[in-house]
Order: C-alpha cells, then structure tokens, then sequence
C-alpha cells in the first residue's frame, strides 16, 4: 500500500511538471510607497526584521538589516513556492552590500541566508549562507558542506545563489543537488557578475524531492557582514498554492533558443556562447550530453530505440533554457 501511494504521488507530480513551465520573478524593492505599502510587505510575510529604504539600493530602494537575528525564526519568506521537478533546476537569490566594519562574531551571524523548506515537512531543509567569516555554508537535512573560504571586499556589492536540481527519478533514489553561488557586482552593484566563489552537496532526500510546495525565504544581519539587501530573484516552477507575487516580473525561461525536431533529427539555434544538450529516456535515464555551439546545430537520434524522450538545454550556468518532448519512430 504504501509503495503504491508513493508511486501515485510520484506520478502526479511528473504529470504536473510536464504541464509547468519555470518562471522568473524578480523583485527590486524599489517600490516603496508607505511602511504598509512597499516591496516587502506585498511580497513577503513572516516575523521580519528587515526595513525597507527608498534609497542606498542598486537601482533605488533596498532593505536594511537587523544587527543580529533568531536565525531562521526571522526570515522574509516569499509568496510563491517552489514545486521541485526532475526536468528544472531551481533557484533563489539576493544581494548584499559587504561591510566589513559591523561584524561581530559573538553570535556566529550570517551576512545574508537562503532558506528552502518544504511544506510536507519544514525540517527537510536546505540553508545557504554567507557566514560572518567569510565562507559559503550549506547545510541539508541530511548533509552539510566544508564551508569554503571566499574574498569579500568592503562596500562592494554581491549576489548570493542558492540553486536546486533533482536527477530523473529511479526505484527508491531521490537525490538532490544543492549548489551556491557567490558572484561580485562591484561598488555600484550594476557591473558584470565575476565569480567570487561557490560550493555544492549532493544528498538523498525524498520527502523534498517529491514535495510539491517548497517555501523560499531569506535573512540578513549586520553582525555578519551585510549593510543591504536587494534585489530578490525567484526562478523555479510556481507551486499550486502560490499566491501571486504583486511586483514580480514574470518571464519564461528560454530567451535566445529555438529548438525542431524533424525526421529524427534536432535542430537547435541558439544566440547563446555555448550550451549543454541532454536527452532522457521515459524511464528517466540519461541517454546523451552534446554541446551545443552558438548559431545552427543539428543531431540525430535516428539510432535510438523507438519511444518518448525528454531534452533540456541549459546555458553553461547550469540554467534550464528549454525542455521539450520528442518521439523516436524509425
């Protein structure tokens, strides 16, 4: 009974995600009208300790910190959840502004922390920091990372990345991937993103793997390191249960792709440098990994067993460009 509970709640989820297409929701919290009427109040709910600001952000407002905080009782958890899916990655984001003069290491703070927890369970968690001593953490309900060292640089800008991705589904195997990005923005917050450092943990989780509404949330403090946050950025598959974000910016996620499938062949145009091409069995095994130049490209799957296949893109990011569906019939 049991397994075939699992099995049909397995099912339910790969049909809706079939169906679902990622969005982008960005918000920039520039819109600040009253204390009750502004980016984080119409956004987010929780026991906050942040305040929004008109000015001081990237491009207008922003939020101020909290010196210190009950770390993961005070987060600004978003309206939309995440619905996890074999065939998306997903992920959360924010940018701090690095103060190196209010670090306080009394009570371990973190600059700036991303929370997912799933609804079906909120201790199937995973948590990405910035830590007061400068190092990308990552723990999990089941694993936790080597803390890896990073270069912070005072009064710059930086966005921190916490990105999900969950293999096709085998007997019994639920395996999540955790990744987080630290990228340097500059003084201004508006130069190109430069690399500054990221960490990953894989672990098997299915409870989060299978949840069909996982919550999003973020913090912040002084005493680790941040002066503002700014600019939030969700990109995922939308669970059923969202509510809908009142200053986000929705946009499907395949700028620059095109993709055919004629006569047993792909063909791809792409306006990207290069991308990653992977195609999937029905039964959820990976069959090929190609890269894809910039411009025209096409190959064959002439010589595969007859059947259904998923494909997807992704940009050298990692970022799910395209998926689609394609039958085989030689």
């Amino acid at each position: 009974m049991k397994a075939a509970l699992k099995f049909g709640i397995l099912f339910l989820f790969m049909c809706f995600e079939a169906m679902s297409q990622p969005v982008t929701e960005t918000i920039l919290f520039n819109n600040y009208v009253s204390p009750s009427d502004n980016d984080l109040v119409n956004n987010f709910s929780g026991s906050i300790l942040l305040t929004p600001v008109s000015s001081n952000g990237i491009t207008g407002g922003c939020l101020t910190v909290p010196t210190t905080e009950s770390w993961g009782n005070n987060n600004a958890i978003y309206c939309s959840k995440y619905m996890n899916s074999s065939l998306y990655s997903n992920d959360a984001r924010i940018s701090f502004k690095y103060d190196s003069t209010l670090i306080n290491p009394i009570n371990y703070d973190r600059a700036v922390t991303i929370y997912l927890n799933p609804i079906a369970d909120f201790n199937h968690y995973v948590i990405a920091s910035i830590t007061y001593d400068k190092k990308i953490q990552i723990v999990s309900y089941f694993a936790a990372n080597n803390p890896f060292p990073v270069n912070l640089i005072h009064n710059h800008w930086y966005e921190f990345i916490l990105r999900t991705s969950y293999d096709m589904p085998i007997p019994d195997l639920y395996e999540v991937k955790a990744e987080a990005q630290l990228n340097d923005l500059g003084p201004t917050g508006l130069t190109p993103p430069i690399p500054a450092g990221n960490s990953d943990i894989v672990f098997t989780d299915s409870l989060l793997y299978v949840d069909t509404a996982v919550r999003v949330s973020f913090s912040g403090t002084a005493w680790g390191g941040a002066k503002y946050l700014d600019n939030f950025q969700f990109q995922g598959i939308k669970s059923a249960d969202s509510c809908n974000a009142t200053t986000g910016i929705p946009a499907v996620t395949n700028p620059g792709v095109e993709v055919f499938f004629t006569a047993n062949t792909i063909e791809c145009t792409s306006t990207h440098q290069e991308l990653l091409l992977e195609l999937y069995s029905i039964s959820g095994q990976k069959v090929v990994t190609k890269k894809l130049p910039s411009g025209y490209s096409s190959f064959s799957v002439s010589d595969f067993a007859n059947g259904l296949y998923l494909m997807k893109i992704m940009a050298p990011d990692g970022k799910v460009q395209l998926t689609k569906k394609f039958i085989v019939s030689n």
